[in-house]
């Protein structure tokens, strides 16, 4: 295999991967991206404890210290997941 033809993608989905989000962007050359998660029920909601609502406001910090280190990190693309409950909404099929 080439030197540089896989790229590590991670995911943080703890409060110890969230914490260290600007090392963990650092740590090889061969991450092109952060991702950080914050949907409702997740793995970032058990290990922070906190209660996902749909205004995400609990989640602002979260969110802004994944992209402010990403960024300081040089990653050009950052990424924030969530998930939504679509069978609440009217206008949804699912």
């Amino acid at each position: 295999m080439a030197v540089g033809q896989v790229e590590i993608f991670p995911t943080l989905e703890t409060a110890k991967g969230i914490y260290h989000a600007y090392q963990i962007a650092t740590s090889s050359s061969r991450v092109p991206t952060l991702c950080g998660t914050a949907g409702k029920g997740g793995d970032t909601a058990r290990s922070l404890g906190y209660v996902w609502s749909k205004t995400g406001s609990e989640t602002l910090y979260i969110r802004s210290k994944v992209l402010l280190e990403a960024r300081a990190a040089g990653v050009a693309y950052p990424l924030m997941v969530s998930w939504f409950d679509l069978r609440g909404y009217p206008e949804s099929k699912a």
